[in-house]
């Protein structure tokens, strides 16, 4: 399954209706060295950082990775909804000679999880469900002590004592023989049913794939329809998400499009580089965990319309992108002043600037979506190689530009 290593770091909460309007496109042509950038200088000018501007340092460190064949994607940076700088380089067919560009489909990894947090807590809103109801009065198959015990809450916050579906090594070796969606997820399901928790639930923060397929699994079951139907028509709809789905292997295959995933040997960044997703590993379609595919603008999209209300009201739009469990040392950003998780979504506060953020990464992907609340900043990395995974150097400079510039946005908020 293509999902984010579990012992990422996962690093970044909340001021609403900063972000303006996104243009349908992002940018002109960009794929390339000599990619072009967008700036909307009548309402910009004066509050880009230089380091963020086309020709900055962001913009250096892009092109010279690209150079070296470390980064492979799209980087789009967008304030208030206006892109501010966009970069795509490499290819997303290398046997196609088909280059990355503004529209190419990348996968996404765990950034997935933001999109499955916002369904759940849609449904809480609507008051279809209860972030303290217990697993089991959703799903069946689960033993007592799970079904009992683990509640939606702590499946979100990955606090549930679940464990990582992704480790067990017979299911790995069949995801590539399944042909429909449901055989593969009642194979994933069967597999999380029979796991044992690692903990009792609510007492330690341990990063579970296994608990947010689960999620998934309660959307579709409250909902009555498939959560891929589900998040189409109440997430990708209404946000505008005109390229992002989940897509099965064969369209993924068929679609020039989209950016397929050069994994290496060891994920270090050495060893060949080989097509995962024309591997025989690659699932038949990804789940709620790490599975969809997105384009950077559509990613800025669902910032938006997360962030202007357009998914959640005001209340549950908190709710959902607030501190709710402190992250371990071991997973949390060593520079920042505070990290935690909160419901699909991270929440970093870095030099006293908040982030709300998800990152992901697994074979030939490593994925970044930085949104900065109180300044109106949106930060999208989407990439079909591995080599910055878990983190990447352009996400930390980009950080480190917008959470440090001296009078970024002086006078702006008055």
């Amino acid at each position: 399954m293509i999902t984010r290593n579990p012992q990422s770091a996962v690093r970044r909460r909340l001021v609403l209706g900063l972000f303006g309007a996104v243009p349908l496109v992002a940018s002109g042509a960009l794929a390339g060295p000599a990619a072009a950038a967008t700036v909307r200088r009548a309402t910009l000018t004066g509050i880009i950082p230089p380091g963020l501007r086309p020709g900055g340092a962001v913009d250096q460190m892009i092109s010279q990775q690209a150079a070296q064949d470390v980064f492979s994607g799209t980087v789009l940076l967008a304030s208030h909804g206006e892109p501010v700088l966009a970069r795509s380089y490499g290819l997303a067919n290398k046997e196609l000679s088909i280059p990355n560009g503004p529209d190419t489909v990348f996968a996404l990894a765990s950034v997935t999880k933001a999109v499955t947090g916002v369904a759940v807590t849609q449904l809480a809103q609507r008051g279809e469900l209860g972030f303290d109801d217990p697993l089991g009065a959703y799903l069946p198959g689960f033993p007592a002590e799970v079904a009992d015990n683990v509640t939606i809450h702590q499946l979100l916050t990955h606090t549930s004592g679940m464990g990582d579906y992704v480790t067990d090594r017979t299911l790995q070796s069949e995801l590539g023989s399944f042909t429909s969606a449901a055989g593969e997820w009642a194979a994933i399901m069967s597999v999380i049913e029979q796991q044992p928790l690692l903990f009792q639930p609510g007492t330690q923060w341990s990063y579970s794939n296994s608990g947010f397929f689960t999620l998934g699994a309660i959307v579709a079951q409250v909902s009555g329809q498939s959560y891929y139907d589900y998040v189409r028509q109440n997430i990708f709809g209404p946000a505008g998400m005109t390229s992002t789905g989940f897509y099965t292997k064969p369209e993924l295959l068929s679609n020039n499009n989209v950016a397929h995933p050069y994994a290496t040997q060891e994920q270090n960044g050495s060893g060949p580089r080989y097509d995962f997703l024309d591997s025989a590993y690659a699932p038949f379609i990804g789940g709620p965990d790490g599975g969809g595919w997105s384009t950077a603008p559509d990613m800025l999209r669902f910032a938006s319309a997360l962030w202007r209300q357009r998914l959640l009201d005001s209340s549950f739009t908190g709710i959902a992108t607030s501190a709710k469990a402190p992250l371990p040392a071991s997973v949390a950003d060593s520079g920042a002043n505070a990290d935690f998780y909160c419901y699909g979504l991270g929440e970093t506060v870095l030099n006293h600037q908040r982030i709300v953020w998800h990152n992901g990464g697994g074979p030939g992907i490593s994925t970044d979506l930085d949104t900065y609340p109180d300044l109106g900043w949106v930060a999208i990395r989407l990439e079909n190689y591995d080599t910055a995974s878990p983190s990447s150097p352009i996400d930390t400079l980009i950080r480190d530009i917008l959470t440090t510039e001296p009078g970024l946005f002086a006078g702006y908020h008055a």
